[in-house]
C-alpha cells in the first residue's frame, strides 16, 4: 500500500513539474495579460521602468514584469525593487515618478487620480489641465489634496511624524532614524518581497501532486469494486 502511493506521488510530481514551468514563463505570462485585463479600465502607461519594477492586478495573486510602454489599469499595485524606479503617465495627464523600494497602488475616479502608498515615496506631479490627486499614506494614516504642480511625498508625509521601528533595519542602525511605521497585517506578505512567480509555480506543484494523488486512489478504488 505504501510503496504504491509513493509510486502514485512520483508520478504525480513528474507529471506536475513538465506541465506548469512553461505556464509561468515571462512570454506565456504576457500572453495571458490581455485576457487578465480585459474588463479593467486602462488608466495610463508607464513611461519608463528601470530594474525590478513588477505589477499586480487588483483581484490576483501573479506579479507581471513590467517594460516601457506597458500598460496600467485601475486599482494596479506597482512595485519596485532595490535601485529601481517607474515614471508612470496617467490618462489624465498626471504622472508619477515612483521610488525604490517602494509599493503603490493607483486608482482612477471620475473626479480625481488616487495614490495609495503601502511602502516607500513617489513624487507626483500635475498635469496641464489634469485631474485633481490625492495621495494617501497608509504609513502615516493621513490624506493630502494636491495643490502644487508637483508634491512629494517624503515632504508630504514627513519620516519624522512616522512611527520608529525595528521591522526593517537593524536596531543599531534604527537609533535615531525614523522610518516607515509597520504595514498593516494583511499587507505585510506584499511588502519587501511580493510573491514571486517562482514560489507561486513551487505551489502550483503541490497543488497539481495532490490532485494527481485523489485521481489515482479513486481510479484504483473504482477498479476494486
Amino acid at each position: 500500500m505504501k510503496s504504491g502511493l509513493l509510486k502514485s506521488l512520483v508520478m504525480a510530481g513528474l507529471l506536475s513539474l513538465g506541465l506548469l514551468p512553461p505556464f509561468f514563463e515571462k512570454d506565456v505570462l504576457l500572453s495571458l495579460e490581455p485576457s487578465l485585463h480585459s474588463e479593467r479600465k486602462n488608466i495610463g502607461r508607464f513611461e519608463s521602468a528601470q530594474g525590478d519594477v513588477r505589477r499586480r492586478s487588483a483581484g490576483t495573486l501573479i506579479w507581471l514584469p513590467v517594460e516601457s510602454g506597458s500598460a496600467v489599469y485601475d486599482r494596479d499595485m506597482i512595485y519596485t525593487g532595490g535601485g529601481s524606479e517607474a515614471r508612470v503617465q496617467l490618462v489624465s495627464q498626471n504622472r508619477l515618478r515612483i521610488r525604490p523600494d517602494s509599493l503603490v497602488r493607483v486608482q482612477d475616479f471620475q473626479t480625481k487620480d488616487a495614490v495609495s502608498i503601502k511602502q516607500g515615496g513617489l513624487k507626483a506631479e500635475k498635469g496641464p489641465g489634469g485631474k485633481p490627486m490625492e495621495m494617501n499614506s497608509t504609513q502615516g494614516s493621513k490624506r493630502i489634496e494636491l495643490d502644487r504642480e508637483t508634491v512629494d511625498s517624503e515632504e508630504a508625509f514627513p519620516p519624522a511624524q512616522m512611527e520608529l521601528v525595528q521591522r526593517w533595519e537593524d536596531a543599531d542602525r534604527s537609533i535615531g532614524k525614523p522610518i516607515r511605521a509597520a504595514p498593516k497585517a494583511e499587507e505585510q506578505a506584499t511588502l519587501q518581497n511580493p510573491v514571486s512567480n517562482e514560489r507561486l509555480w513551487v505551489i502550483m506543484v503541490f497543488y497539481v501532486l495532490a490532485l494527481g494523488v485523489v485521481a489515482i486512489d479513486a481510479i484504483r478504488n473504482r477498479s476494486s469494486i
